[in-house]
Protein backbone atom coordinates (compact mmCIF):
# COMPACT_ATOMS: atom_id res chain seq x y z
CA UNK A 1 0.00 0.00 0.00
CA UNK A 2 2.89 2.34 1.02
CA UNK A 3 4.21 1.76 -2.49
CA UNK A 4 1.24 2.16 -4.21
CA UNK A 5 0.48 5.70 -2.75
CA UNK A 6 4.00 6.82 -3.32
CA UNK A 7 3.60 5.70 -6.93
CA UNK A 8 0.57 7.27 -7.04
CA UNK A 9 1.93 10.69 -5.81
CA UNK A 10 4.94 10.47 -8.22
CA UNK A 11 2.39 10.06 -11.19
CA UNK A 12 0.43 13.16 -10.32
CA UNK A 13 3.49 14.72 -9.94
CA UNK A 14 4.97 14.43 -13.62
CA UNK A 15 1.18 15.41 -14.89
CA UNK A 16 1.02 19.04 -13.54
CA UNK A 17 2.63 21.56 -15.56
CA UNK A 18 5.56 23.21 -13.86
CA UNK A 19 7.54 26.57 -14.52
CA UNK A 20 10.55 28.37 -13.01
CA UNK A 21 13.33 26.95 -10.96
CA UNK A 22 11.85 27.04 -7.18
CA UNK A 23 10.35 23.58 -6.10
CA UNK A 24 6.77 23.01 -6.10
CA UNK A 25 4.46 21.10 -4.36
CA UNK A 26 0.89 19.56 -4.44
CA UNK A 27 -1.82 19.57 -1.89
CA UNK A 28 -4.46 17.21 -2.77
CA UNK A 29 -7.69 16.80 -1.56
CA UNK A 30 -9.45 13.32 -1.82
CA UNK A 31 -12.78 14.31 -0.74
CA UNK A 32 -15.73 15.79 -2.22
CA UNK A 33 -15.75 19.07 -0.79
CA UNK A 34 -13.38 22.18 -0.80
CA UNK A 35 -11.48 22.39 2.87
CA UNK A 36 -8.82 23.74 4.13
CA UNK A 37 -6.25 21.93 6.26
CA UNK A 38 -2.56 21.71 7.00
CA UNK A 39 -0.42 19.59 4.41
CA UNK A 40 3.04 18.13 4.77
CA UNK A 41 6.07 17.72 2.55
CA UNK A 42 9.38 16.06 2.93
CA UNK A 43 11.61 19.08 2.93
CA UNK A 44 15.03 18.33 4.51
CA UNK A 45 16.48 22.05 3.58
CA UNK A 46 17.07 23.80 7.04
CA UNK A 47 17.55 27.75 5.03
CA UNK A 48 14.89 30.38 5.88
CA UNK A 49 12.08 29.81 3.47
CA UNK A 50 8.75 30.97 2.82
CA UNK A 51 5.62 29.28 0.47
CA UNK A 52 3.72 30.79 -1.87
CA UNK A 53 -0.07 29.47 -2.35
CA UNK A 54 0.05 29.91 -6.50
CA UNK A 55 -3.84 30.74 -6.81
CA UNK A 56 -3.69 33.71 -4.53
CA UNK A 57 0.18 34.92 -5.16
CA UNK A 58 0.03 34.91 -1.08
CA UNK A 59 2.25 33.80 1.40
CA UNK A 60 0.67 31.04 3.46
CA UNK A 61 1.36 30.03 7.23
CA UNK A 62 4.82 27.46 7.59
CA UNK A 63 6.55 25.92 9.61
CA UNK A 64 9.49 22.87 10.33
CA UNK A 65 8.17 19.27 11.58
CA UNK A 66 9.55 15.83 12.62
CA UNK A 67 7.59 13.34 12.49
CA UNK A 68 8.84 9.82 13.12
CA UNK A 69 12.54 11.11 12.89
CA UNK A 70 11.93 12.60 9.31
CA UNK A 71 11.81 16.46 8.61
CA UNK A 72 8.80 18.15 6.94
CA UNK A 73 7.95 21.04 5.41
CA UNK A 74 3.84 21.84 7.20
CA UNK A 75 1.98 24.14 5.61
CA UNK A 76 -1.46 25.87 6.15
CA UNK A 77 -3.67 24.75 2.58
CA UNK A 78 -6.60 26.78 2.41
CA UNK A 79 -9.40 26.12 0.01
CA UNK A 80 -8.27 22.76 -1.70
CA UNK A 81 -11.14 22.13 -4.24
CA UNK A 82 -12.97 18.67 -4.12
CA UNK A 83 -10.97 15.52 -5.70
CA UNK A 84 -8.31 17.86 -6.67
CA UNK A 85 -5.38 20.16 -5.84
CA UNK A 86 -3.61 23.40 -5.14
CA UNK A 87 0.26 23.73 -6.15
CA UNK A 88 2.63 25.88 -3.36
CA UNK A 89 6.16 26.93 -4.48
CA UNK A 90 8.69 26.95 -2.05
CA UNK A 91 10.95 30.45 -1.93
CA UNK A 92 14.20 31.09 -0.20
CA UNK A 93 14.49 34.03 2.35
CA UNK A 94 12.20 35.22 5.38
CA UNK A 95 8.70 35.61 5.05
CA UNK A 96 6.18 36.88 7.00
CA UNK A 97 5.95 36.31 10.77
CA UNK A 98 2.51 34.77 11.56
CA UNK A 99 1.67 34.71 14.84
CA UNK A 100 1.55 30.66 16.67
CA UNK A 101 -1.57 28.91 16.27
CA UNK A 102 -2.20 27.86 19.52
CA UNK A 103 -0.37 29.07 23.05
CA UNK A 104 0.92 27.17 25.49
CA UNK A 105 1.28 28.21 29.59
CA UNK A 106 2.10 24.76 31.66
CA UNK A 107 -0.33 22.01 30.93
CA UNK A 108 -2.92 25.12 29.18
CA UNK A 109 -3.23 24.64 25.16
CA UNK A 110 -5.01 27.20 24.18
CA UNK A 111 -6.65 28.76 20.55
CA UNK A 112 -9.12 31.37 19.52
CA UNK A 113 -11.80 28.11 20.26
CA UNK A 114 -10.99 25.90 22.95
CA UNK A 115 -9.13 26.40 26.28
CA UNK A 116 -7.88 22.49 26.60
CA UNK A 117 -6.28 21.23 30.85
CA UNK A 118 -3.94 18.12 29.57
CA UNK A 119 -3.04 16.13 32.89
CA UNK A 120 0.51 14.95 32.54
CA UNK A 121 -0.97 11.22 31.30
CA UNK A 122 -2.42 12.38 28.45
CA UNK A 123 -5.85 12.81 29.06
CA UNK A 124 -7.99 16.20 28.90
CA UNK A 125 -9.66 17.06 32.13
CA UNK A 126 -10.82 20.34 30.90
CA UNK A 127 -11.67 21.24 27.44
CA UNK A 128 -14.01 24.62 27.15
CA UNK A 129 -15.48 26.26 24.79
CA UNK A 130 -14.85 29.65 24.48
CA UNK A 131 -17.12 30.36 21.45
CA UNK A 132 -20.26 29.11 23.81
CA UNK A 133 -20.01 31.09 26.62
CA UNK A 134 -16.82 29.05 28.10
CA UNK A 135 -18.79 26.15 28.37
CA UNK A 136 -17.35 23.14 29.67
CA UNK A 137 -17.47 19.88 27.81
CA UNK A 138 -15.47 17.71 30.14
CA UNK A 139 -16.12 15.91 33.29
CA UNK A 140 -15.07 12.86 34.61
CA UNK A 141 -16.73 9.41 35.35
CA UNK A 142 -14.76 7.12 37.56
CA UNK A 143 -11.81 9.63 37.99
CA UNK A 144 -11.77 9.14 33.65
CA UNK A 145 -11.93 12.21 31.98
CA UNK A 146 -11.53 12.73 27.57
CA UNK A 147 -8.77 10.18 26.04
CA UNK A 148 -8.26 8.67 29.38
CA UNK A 149 -6.33 5.48 29.61
CA UNK A 150 -6.59 5.60 33.12
CA UNK A 151 -4.54 6.57 36.56
CA UNK A 152 -1.13 7.75 36.29
CA UNK A 153 1.87 9.85 36.02
CA UNK A 154 3.56 11.68 32.94
CA UNK A 155 5.82 14.51 31.60
CA UNK A 156 4.42 17.25 29.16
CA UNK A 157 6.12 18.75 26.56
CA UNK A 158 5.90 21.16 23.79
CA UNK A 159 6.96 18.88 20.58
CA UNK A 160 6.07 21.39 18.22
CA UNK A 161 4.93 25.33 17.95
CA UNK A 162 4.69 27.13 14.98
CA UNK A 163 2.13 29.16 13.06
CA UNK A 164 0.17 26.42 11.35
CA UNK A 165 0.08 24.04 14.33
CA UNK A 166 0.84 23.20 18.15
CA UNK A 167 1.45 19.74 19.63
CA UNK A 168 1.29 19.05 23.33
CA UNK A 169 3.10 15.50 23.97
CA UNK A 170 2.35 13.34 27.31
CA UNK A 171 4.64 10.74 28.10
CA UNK A 172 3.49 8.39 30.68
CA UNK A 173 4.21 4.92 32.25
CA UNK A 174 1.33 3.94 33.40
CA UNK A 175 -1.77 2.56 33.16
CA UNK A 176 0.29 1.51 29.85
CA UNK A 177 3.27 2.59 28.74
CA UNK A 178 2.03 5.40 26.25
CA UNK A 179 2.43 8.39 24.10
CA UNK A 180 -0.23 11.33 23.51
CA UNK A 181 0.22 14.15 21.16
CA UNK A 182 -2.75 16.82 21.10
CA UNK A 183 -2.55 19.25 18.30
CA UNK A 184 -4.34 22.21 17.54
CA UNK A 185 -4.44 23.59 13.72
CA UNK A 186 -4.55 26.94 13.21
CA UNK A 187 -8.23 28.58 12.71
CA UNK A 188 -9.47 24.40 12.87
CA UNK A 189 -12.05 24.21 15.57
CA UNK A 190 -10.37 20.43 15.07
CA UNK A 191 -9.06 18.85 17.97
CA UNK A 192 -6.27 16.00 17.09
CA UNK A 193 -5.65 13.35 19.28
CA UNK A 194 -2.66 10.67 18.43
CA UNK A 195 -2.38 7.99 21.07
CA UNK A 196 0.52 5.23 20.82
CA UNK A 197 0.65 2.31 23.06
CA UNK A 198 4.25 0.98 23.44
CA UNK A 199 3.72 -1.99 25.45
CA UNK A 200 2.19 -5.79 25.08
CA UNK A 201 -0.54 -6.06 27.31
CA UNK A 202 -3.47 -9.07 27.81
CA UNK A 203 -6.33 -7.12 30.13
CA UNK A 204 -9.25 -5.22 28.27
CA UNK A 205 -8.05 -1.42 28.08
CA UNK A 206 -10.35 1.81 26.96
CA UNK A 207 -9.55 5.29 25.81
CA UNK A 208 -12.52 6.73 28.02
CA UNK A 209 -14.28 10.14 26.92
CA UNK A 210 -16.56 11.79 29.17
CA UNK A 211 -18.47 14.75 28.31
CA UNK A 212 -20.43 17.32 30.96
CA UNK A 213 -23.68 16.63 28.74
CA UNK A 214 -26.85 15.91 30.19
CA UNK A 215 -29.46 13.92 28.73
CA UNK A 216 -26.76 12.40 26.19
CA UNK A 217 -28.01 11.34 22.63
CA UNK A 218 -25.61 9.57 21.06
CA UNK A 219 -25.26 8.04 17.52
CA UNK A 220 -22.40 5.86 15.75
CA UNK A 221 -21.89 4.93 12.82
CA UNK A 222 -22.15 0.75 12.02
CA UNK A 223 -21.58 -0.34 8.83
CA UNK A 224 -22.84 1.92 5.97
CA UNK A 225 -25.23 3.24 8.54
CA UNK A 226 -25.38 5.82 11.08
CA UNK A 227 -27.13 4.42 14.33
CA UNK A 228 -29.03 5.59 17.23
CA UNK A 229 -27.90 4.06 20.33
CA UNK A 230 -31.27 3.98 21.96
CA UNK A 231 -33.52 1.08 22.05
CA UNK A 232 -36.65 0.75 19.34
CA UNK A 233 -39.22 1.66 21.84
CA UNK A 234 -37.20 5.20 22.77
CA UNK A 235 -36.58 5.75 19.25
CA UNK A 236 -33.24 4.11 18.73
CA UNK A 237 -31.84 1.24 16.69
CA UNK A 238 -31.36 -1.79 18.59
CA UNK A 239 -34.17 -4.19 19.98
CA UNK A 240 -34.67 -4.33 23.04
CA UNK A 241 -33.93 -8.12 23.11
CA UNK A 242 -31.64 -11.10 22.15
CA UNK A 243 -29.20 -8.44 21.31
CA UNK A 244 -25.68 -7.63 23.18
CA UNK A 245 -25.03 -3.83 24.32
CA UNK A 246 -21.95 -4.15 26.17
CA UNK A 247 -19.74 -3.19 22.93
CA UNK A 248 -21.56 -1.40 19.80
CA UNK A 249 -19.77 -0.53 16.69
CA UNK A 250 -17.16 2.19 15.85
CA UNK A 251 -16.29 3.20 12.61
CA UNK A 252 -15.75 7.13 11.10
CA UNK A 253 -17.24 8.58 14.43
CA UNK A 254 -19.67 8.54 17.35
CA UNK A 255 -21.39 11.47 18.64
CA UNK A 256 -22.60 12.59 21.22
CA UNK A 257 -25.26 15.79 22.37
CA UNK A 258 -26.95 16.70 25.31
CA UNK A 259 -30.81 17.65 25.67
CA UNK A 260 -31.56 21.43 24.91
CA UNK A 261 -31.22 24.16 27.16
CA UNK A 262 -33.84 26.35 28.99
CA UNK A 263 -33.05 28.46 25.84
CA UNK A 264 -33.67 25.58 23.26
CA UNK A 265 -30.22 25.17 22.48
CA UNK A 266 -28.13 21.87 22.68
CA UNK A 267 -24.62 21.18 22.12
CA UNK A 268 -22.30 17.90 21.68
CA UNK A 269 -19.13 16.50 20.77
CA UNK A 270 -18.09 14.16 17.94
CA UNK A 271 -15.11 11.70 18.38
CA UNK A 272 -14.12 11.04 15.11
CA UNK A 273 -12.18 7.29 14.88
CA UNK A 274 -9.41 6.63 12.68
CA UNK A 275 -8.00 3.21 14.49
CA UNK A 276 -10.19 1.60 17.01
CA UNK A 277 -13.93 -0.72 16.08
CA UNK A 278 -15.36 -0.98 19.81
CA UNK A 279 -17.07 1.45 22.17
CA UNK A 280 -19.19 1.28 25.26
CA UNK A 281 -21.41 3.35 26.36
CA UNK A 282 -21.10 4.64 30.16
CA UNK A 283 -21.74 1.41 32.18
CA UNK A 284 -23.94 -0.80 29.89
CA UNK A 285 -23.55 -4.41 29.95
CA UNK A 286 -23.88 -7.27 27.81
CA UNK A 287 -27.70 -7.13 28.91
CA UNK A 288 -28.52 -3.41 29.35
CA UNK A 289 -27.67 -0.43 27.15
CA UNK A 290 -26.57 2.55 29.10
CA UNK A 291 -27.80 5.64 27.29
CA UNK A 292 -27.82 8.34 30.65
CA UNK A 293 -24.29 8.59 31.49
CA UNK A 294 -22.43 10.90 29.08
CA UNK A 295 -19.17 8.64 28.34
CA UNK A 296 -17.92 6.94 25.45
CA UNK A 297 -15.16 3.91 26.05
CA UNK A 298 -13.12 3.18 23.25
CA UNK A 299 -11.95 -0.58 23.18
CA UNK A 300 -8.14 -0.08 22.75
CA UNK A 301 -7.23 -3.72 23.15
CA UNK A 302 -8.13 -7.04 24.57
CA UNK A 303 -10.55 -9.99 24.51
CA UNK A 304 -13.64 -9.29 25.30
CA UNK A 305 -16.17 -12.49 25.17
CA UNK A 306 -17.07 -12.54 28.00
CA UNK A 307 -15.06 -15.92 29.26
CA UNK A 308 -11.88 -14.91 28.75
CA UNK A 309 -10.88 -17.83 26.49
CA UNK A 310 -12.27 -16.24 23.07
CA UNK A 311 -10.34 -13.74 20.83
CA UNK A 312 -6.88 -13.52 20.04
CA UNK A 313 -4.54 -14.07 23.25
CA UNK A 314 -2.01 -11.13 24.41
CA UNK A 315 -2.69 -8.87 21.35
CA UNK A 316 -0.83 -11.54 19.07
CA UNK A 317 2.52 -10.59 20.73
CA UNK A 318 2.63 -6.67 19.78
CA UNK A 319 3.74 -4.24 21.87
CA UNK A 320 2.75 -0.95 19.90
CA UNK A 321 -0.67 0.38 18.67
CA UNK A 322 -1.30 3.77 16.98
CA UNK A 323 -4.95 4.77 18.21
CA UNK A 324 -5.84 7.89 16.24
CA UNK A 325 -8.66 10.57 17.45
CA UNK A 326 -10.43 14.47 17.50
CA UNK A 327 -12.86 15.84 18.56
CA UNK A 328 -15.11 19.20 17.55
CA UNK A 329 -18.07 20.52 19.60
CA UNK A 330 -20.98 21.53 18.01
CA UNK A 331 -24.53 22.85 18.47
CA UNK A 332 -27.66 20.08 17.30
CA UNK A 333 -26.32 17.01 15.82
CA UNK A 334 -26.03 17.15 12.48
CA UNK A 335 -25.07 14.04 10.61
CA UNK A 336 -23.65 15.34 7.53
CA UNK A 337 -21.26 17.63 9.53
CA UNK A 338 -20.49 14.76 11.84
CA UNK A 339 -19.22 12.79 8.81
CA UNK A 340 -17.50 15.47 7.03
CA UNK A 341 -15.45 16.16 9.97
CA UNK A 342 -14.20 12.30 10.54
CA UNK A 343 -13.48 12.33 7.13
CA UNK A 344 -11.46 15.07 7.26
CA UNK A 345 -9.68 13.42 10.51
CA UNK A 346 -8.88 10.53 9.02
CA UNK A 347 -8.10 11.78 5.15
CA UNK A 348 -5.72 14.13 5.56
CA UNK A 349 -4.17 16.41 2.93
CA UNK A 350 -1.74 14.50 0.42
CA UNK A 351 1.34 16.37 -0.59
CA UNK A 352 3.44 15.51 -3.34
CA UNK A 353 6.65 17.07 -5.55
CA UNK A 354 5.52 19.05 -8.78
CA UNK A 355 7.78 17.83 -11.23
CA UNK A 356 6.55 18.72 -14.44
CA UNK A 357 3.68 17.90 -17.06
CA UNK A 358 1.19 18.70 -19.87
CA UNK A 359 -2.30 17.03 -18.13
CA UNK A 360 -3.03 19.36 -15.61
CA UNK A 361 -2.66 23.12 -14.71
CA UNK A 362 -0.06 24.63 -12.88
CA UNK A 363 -1.79 26.03 -10.07
CA UNK A 364 -5.12 24.37 -9.17
CA UNK A 365 -7.43 21.70 -10.32
CA UNK A 366 -11.02 19.76 -9.46
CA UNK A 367 -12.56 16.69 -10.77
CA UNK A 368 -15.83 16.79 -9.64
CA UNK A 369 -18.37 18.66 -7.63
CA UNK A 370 -21.52 17.69 -5.49
CA UNK A 371 -24.18 20.01 -5.33
CA UNK A 372 -25.84 18.89 -1.77
CA UNK A 373 -23.48 18.74 1.27
CA UNK A 374 -25.46 15.93 2.74
CA UNK A 375 -24.43 13.88 -0.66
CA UNK A 376 -20.81 12.51 0.32
CA UNK A 377 -18.76 10.74 -2.59
CA UNK A 378 -18.12 7.54 -1.03
CA UNK A 379 -15.69 6.11 -3.40
CA UNK A 380 -14.44 6.77 -6.96
CA UNK A 381 -12.05 4.20 -8.73
CA UNK A 382 -11.31 2.62 -11.83
CA UNK A 383 -13.59 -0.16 -12.36
CA UNK A 384 -13.09 -3.52 -11.12
CA UNK A 385 -13.46 -4.55 -15.01
CA UNK A 386 -10.59 -2.10 -15.48
CA UNK A 387 -10.22 1.38 -16.46
CA UNK A 388 -11.88 0.45 -20.11
CA UNK A 389 -15.05 -0.40 -18.14
CA UNK A 390 -15.47 3.11 -16.62
CA UNK A 391 -15.37 4.90 -13.43
CA UNK A 392 -16.66 4.10 -10.31
CA UNK A 393 -18.63 6.47 -8.23
CA UNK A 394 -20.42 5.74 -5.06
CA UNK A 395 -22.56 8.59 -3.38
CA UNK A 396 -23.90 8.38 0.42
CA UNK A 397 -27.02 10.38 1.93
CA UNK A 398 -25.57 10.75 5.27
CA UNK A 399 -28.65 12.83 5.83
CA UNK A 400 -32.15 11.80 7.92
CA UNK A 401 -34.02 13.18 4.68
CA UNK A 402 -34.19 12.48 0.58
CA UNK A 403 -31.53 14.18 -1.27
CA UNK A 404 -31.28 15.19 -4.57
CA UNK A 405 -28.14 16.22 -5.83
CA UNK A 406 -26.06 16.44 -8.83
CA UNK A 407 -22.67 15.11 -9.37
CA UNK A 408 -20.74 16.96 -12.47
CA UNK A 409 -17.11 16.32 -13.58
CA UNK A 410 -14.23 18.43 -15.06
CA UNK A 411 -13.79 15.47 -17.40
CA UNK A 412 -16.90 15.25 -20.30
CA UNK A 413 -19.06 12.16 -19.72
CA UNK A 414 -20.50 10.37 -23.11
CA UNK A 415 -22.74 8.20 -20.26
CA UNK A 416 -23.63 6.82 -16.97
CA UNK A 417 -25.75 3.88 -15.38
CA UNK A 418 -26.49 2.94 -12.00
CA UNK A 419 -25.08 -0.22 -10.80
CA UNK A 420 -25.44 -2.91 -7.68
CA UNK A 421 -22.54 -2.39 -5.01
CA UNK A 422 -20.63 -5.18 -6.64
CA UNK A 423 -21.29 -3.23 -10.37
CA UNK A 424 -23.38 -5.18 -11.92
CA UNK A 425 -25.22 -2.87 -14.07
CA UNK A 426 -28.81 -2.18 -13.25
CA UNK A 427 -30.07 0.64 -16.47
CA UNK A 428 -28.23 3.97 -17.69
CA UNK A 429 -29.06 6.97 -15.69
CA UNK A 430 -29.86 10.43 -18.30
CA UNK A 431 -27.32 12.57 -18.11
CA UNK A 432 -28.20 16.53 -17.39
CA UNK A 433 -26.17 19.63 -17.39
CA UNK A 434 -23.28 18.89 -17.39
CA UNK A 435 -23.18 15.73 -14.55
CA UNK A 436 -25.59 12.78 -12.83
CA UNK A 437 -28.62 14.39 -11.42
CA UNK A 438 -30.36 11.77 -9.12
CA UNK A 439 -32.36 11.49 -5.77
CA UNK A 440 -31.58 9.63 -2.34
CA UNK A 441 -33.48 8.20 -0.05
CA UNK A 442 -32.51 8.87 3.49
CA UNK A 443 -29.15 7.62 4.23
CA UNK A 444 -29.00 6.01 0.78
CA UNK A 445 -25.86 4.67 -0.71
CA UNK A 446 -25.74 4.11 -4.46
CA UNK A 447 -23.38 3.30 -7.17
CA UNK A 448 -22.90 4.46 -10.77
CA UNK A 449 -20.57 3.37 -13.85
CA UNK A 450 -19.42 7.04 -15.52
CA UNK A 451 -17.74 6.56 -18.97
CA UNK A 452 -15.72 9.43 -20.13
CA UNK A 453 -16.16 10.67 -23.14
CA UNK A 454 -13.31 10.59 -25.77
CA UNK A 455 -10.67 12.82 -26.15
CA UNK A 456 -11.15 15.51 -29.12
Amino acid sequence: MDTLHADALKALGKLIQASGTNPRFFAFNPLSWTRSDFADLPHADTVPVQVIDLTTGQEVPSQRVKLDGKAYLRILARDVPPVGYKVFEVRQGEGKRFPDAATVAGNLLENQFYRIRVAERGAIVRLIDATRGEREFARAFGGRAINDLGPGTGTLEVEHAGPVSVTLKATAPAPLKHTTRITLVRDSRRIDIRNEIAQNFSDVQTWAFGFNLAGPDAWHEEVGALLRARLTPDGGHYAPSRARYDWLTLNHFADMTGSADAGGRAVGVTLSNADCYFMRLGNSTARKLDTATPQIAVLAGGRVGGDGRHGIRDQGGDAFFLQRFALQTHDAYDPAAAMRFALEHQNPLVAGTVTGGNAYPDRCFSLVSLSNPNVLLWALKPAEDGGQAGLIARVWNVAAAPADFLLQFTVPLASARQTTHLETDLGDVVLADDGLPFHLAPQQLKTFRLLPAPPK
